[in-house]
């Protein structure tokens, strides 16, 4: 991931809401811990997500000018199954 494209974005658009957009770029979540027992119900909910996730990966074709690649991932005939995943990628020449 090229960082410098991704802090550039953020810049452009102004959001006043960083670690929301950054979530978004990468796939991740924001939690708001103010105590410790918020702490460790997220680190309990992230160990249990992290035993049932899968990773796809792909290399993309080979770009000749920067432009941003939406990602789209579904799983066929489950409905009820959450998909997280970047908003998409950078291709860099």
């Amino acid at each position: 991931m090229n960082l410098a494209v991704l802090f550039s974005e953020l810049k452009r658009v102004s959001n006043p809401h960083t670690a929301e957009t950054l979530a978004r770029y990468t796939g991740g979540e924001v939690a708001s811990i103010l105590r410790k027992q918020t702490l460790e119900g997220v680190l309990a909910r992230v160990g249990e997500q992290l035993h049932m996730q899968y990773l796809l990966s792909f290399t993309p074709a080979v770009s000749t000018s920067p432009s941003f690649h939406r990602i789209h991932v579904e799983v066929k005939d489950r409905p009820e199954l959450i998909v997280r995943t970047r908003a998409g990628y950078w291709s860099v020449p």
